[in-house]
């Protein structure tokens, strides 16, 4: 089972946080929050300050609907699941990062960038990583 831990800059440049797990092709988001860094007086004692959580309660989808960021968030967890099964089939065949490069016609930096599912990878990039290593790439309306 692999495990993951996401950063999602906002448009109101706050982060989101997003915990979450993969096994057996699945993704399940355990826990997410927004970042937030909070400023105090000199001689005021954060420790004594009631807090109050707007989320508190709310489900993760509640959550990410309020803050407009649950299709960014599905997107991304759904990219890093299908690089993490990328890499372990490149991993069970013994297929190296240069070696699918080189299938590609592109540059390993750009298969890390896959593999890493940073930055904007198109699913026909992922089509054609996935067809090098023998698997294919689904995807289906629900």
């Amino acid at each position: 089972m692999a495990q993951g831990f996401g950063n999602y800059q906002l448009d109101n440049n706050r982060i989101a946080r997003i915990v979450f797990f993969v096994t057996e092709g699945r993704i399940g988001v355990v826990h997410g929050f927004i970042k937030k860094t909070q400023k105090t007086d000199e001689g005021d004692d954060p420790m004594n300050r009631p807090k109050k959580n707007s989320h508190w309660g709310s489900t993760l989808d509640e959550f990410l609907n309020e803050e407009g960021i649950r299709e960014a968030a599905k997107a991304e967890a759904v990219t890093r699941v299908v690089a993490w099964q990328l890499g372990q089939e490149m991993k069970r065949q013994g297929i190296s990062k240069a070696r699918l490069a080189q299938q590609m016609k592109t540059s390993r930096a750009q298969v890390d960038r896959i593999l890493k599912a940073k930055g904007n990878v198109t699913i026909e990039t992922l089509q054609r990583a996935a067809e090098l290593v023998g698997r294919q790439l689904r995807l289906e309306l629900v």
